[in-house]
């Protein structure tokens, strides 16, 4: 009796399906499974075993995974045996076998396979890329620079397994744009072993899956008092929180003793935080709370640093931290909440108010003499009217500071503890001005800039020497603001030196003329072009046999390439009227396609005050020599 093709067939696909114990199947096995696949009913009938076929299974067994697909191979093309889709045998464990015969599953999916197809873009109309960019970047939810470097790859596969109806509309829509896509059969697929029916799951599908099992707890909107501070309970997932802690709670702890100000031992740094994640997602900040962890054996500051630390990408964590250490009178957070809640009724326009944080805020003043807290103090007070003791506060102050070229050892060290904290000499010359002591206010910016190189300060005092007309003054502040990577100091030093190149302010190591020729004469219509540039003398006889000892004077050529060097610095930090004005400059010079790049990139309101405003009208001109925009004095800030 010979042995069928489809049974010889079936025979090897069960052998060499991958088995989580052993390659090898006995025959047992064997029939067993073939006993399932065949019968119609759920009866296990015994049948008797054909003794050949029982020696045909027991020499497959005894073969090697590569001696198996030698046999595969050669059954295959000895027999004549088709290729089968995949999953044509694969039955999901424990369930009962379908009531329909074999060749009637085996045929659906065939016929399944027939109305799917691949869709594939096959060209686009140049003429229409924009309007096939949008229609991809929306058909496949891509980004517009992957959907743009999708069109560029044409042809390429756009869907794969589409039903025929849904790949006819699409085709429709993407002729309707300019473009051309085809459907295409399927690949025929190799035959191989049928994957297990409980296959692994991939991390992401498996962390989906178990989320969607969990109960979640309803989320509370996140409220606030009027200084700012959070009023509920931390929202997030506790377990996942405390998860996290167990896999990275060494790492945490290390960089937390490198970085974060931490100095208990690994045990404690646990248990801290363990007990921090547990009262965050459960109760209110409260300053109790924070007191009593760990005992009350460990100094709230620490308790801070330790949360802020653990609070990794969880801002609602870290926002009850803040608030509930605020509360029980850690300097660090106290400092924090003390200057946004100034910088908050500041933008709001709202009176201040006694809150328990400011109340903390007086008691680190009066025991510690924080500098910090009692510049904190003195704009308390001097929001309130009371300028008389803020001078004294900010006298106390500048007594206790003194410039550095250390850089503090964390944040809990660093003079400005917040973004919105301000400096200490911006603090003091307001507080002058407020008293009318202008003179102070300028000598105290004077110090700020000169001892202490604070960029903020040095623009300030650059200022104060421009209305003095002192210009090699104006550009060293300026030059060292701008240096130390700040972009406003990048951009008004880059405007100071594109005015010099057009003749408004003299060349450094140039005396100007007398009289009304001193200084440059505006355009009516104030734009960059002066009506009479500032005239600059020339040398007498001495002076031009003596050249070599201004050498370094620079003409107004390199003064217009510095330019463009500090606005390139400026556009790179991010400043969009940097690449505005840029982009006017490049244009001047012919580089016509980086000019354009850069006005598209600048993204500012200020080209409609000297440009056309429709897009249309901006592209012809756009090469035309004899278009010149006259940039508006008023853009160039110093």
């Amino acid at each position: 009796m010979s042995i069928s093709s489809q049974v010889a067939a079936r025979c090897c696909r069960q052998i060499v399906r991958p088995s989580a114990a052993s390659l090898r199947l006995s025959s047992s096995t064997y029939l067993s499974q073939r006993t399932r696949r065949w019968q119609s009913t759920e009866a296990e009938a015994a049948a008797p075993v054909n003794p050949k076929i029982s020696q045909i299974v027991d020499q497959i067994s005894t073969l090697t995974l590569l001696e198996t697909a030698d046999l595969v191979a050669t059954l295959k093309t000895r027999l004549n045996i088709p290729d089968l889709p995949v999953g044509g045998f694969a039955m999901a464990g424990g369930a009962a076998p379908a009531a329909a015969p074999a060749e009637e599953e085996e045929a659906a999916p065939a016929a399944q396979e027939k109305t799917l197809f691949n869709l594939k873009l096959e060209s686009i109309d140049a003429a229409s890329k924009a309007k096939v960019i949008k229609e991809i970047k929306s058909l496949l939810g891509l980004s517009l620079v992957d959907s743009k470097k999708f069109v560029e790859s044409v042809p390429k596969v756009l869907k794969e397994s589409v039903p025929k109806e849904d790949a006819e509309k699409i085709i429709e829509t993407l002729k309707a744009v300019g473009a051309k896509a085809i459907m295409e059969t399927p690949p025929s697929k190799q035959f191989h072993t049928t994957p297990k029916p409980n296959a692994a799951r991939s991390p992401s599908v498996r962390r989906a899956e178990a989320a969607q099992k969990r109960p979640q707890q309803p989320r509370i909107a996140a409220t606030y008092t009027e200084d700012g501070l959070l009023k509920t309970p931390a929202q997030g997932d506790l377990p996942q929180r405390l998860r996290f802690l167990d896999t990275a709670s060494k790492t945490l702890h290390q960089e937390a003793r490198r970085y974060g100000g931490v100095t208990v031992d690994y045990p404690t740094f646990v248990r801290i935080a363990k007990e921090l994640f547990n009262v965050a997602y459960t109760y209110p900040p409260a300053a109790g709370l924070v007191l009593r962890i760990d005992g009350g054996k460990t100094d709230i500051n620490e308790i801070f640093n330790i949360g802020y630390q653990i609070g990794t990408n969880d801002m609602s964590f870290k926002e009850w931290v803040l608030a509930a250490c605020s509360l029980a009178g850690a300097r660090g957070p106290v400092l924090y909440q003390t200057a946004r809640y100034l910088a908050i009724s500041a933008r709001r326009g709202t009176e201040i108010r006694q809150t328990a944080v400011i109340n903390k805020l007086e008691e680190i003043g009066l025991t510690s003499n924080d500098p910090r807290a009692l510049q904190l103090l003195a704009q308390v007070q001097g929001r309130r009217g009371k300028y008389t003791q803020a001078l004294e506060l900010m006298e106390a102050v500048l007594a206790r500071i003194h410039p550095s070229k250390n850089a503090p050892r964390g944040p809990e060290h660093s003079y400005l503890i917040s973004e919105v904290m301000e400096t200490p000499w911006r603090v003091y010359a307001g507080l002058k001005e407020k008293v009318g002591d202008a003179m102070g206010a300028d000598e105290v910016m004077r110090r700020a800039a000169l001892e202490y190189e604070d960029p903020a300060a040095l623009q300030d005092y650059a200022s104060l020497l421009m209305r003095e007309m002192d210009l090699e003054g104006y550009e060293g502040c300026m030059s060292k603001a701008a240096s130390s990577g700040d972009v406003m100091a990048c951009l008004k030093l880059a405007n100071f030196y594109y005015l010099t190149s057009k003749g408004w302010f003299p060349r450094r190591g140039v005396k100007v003329s007398d009289g009304d020729k001193a200084k440059a004469i505006p355009k009516p219509t104030r734009t960059v072009e002066p009506a009479s540039p500032v005239e600059e003398k020339k040398p007498g006889v001495l002076g031009r046999f003596f050249s070599f000892l201004s050498a370094d004077v620079k003409s107004h050529a390199e003064y217009r390439k510095l330019a463009v060097d500090w606005y390139e610095l400026a556009v790179k930090h991010g400043n969009s009227r940097a690449a505005l004005l840029l982009a006017v400059i490049e244009r001047e010079n012919g580089n016509y396609e980086a000019a354009w790049e850069l006005f598209q990139s600048s993204r500012t309101d200020d080209a409609k005050e000297f440009m056309p405003t429709s897009q249309d009208e901006l592209v012809k001109v756009w090469r035309d020599e004899e278009f010149r925009p006259e940039v508006p004095l008023q853009l160039l800030d110093l």
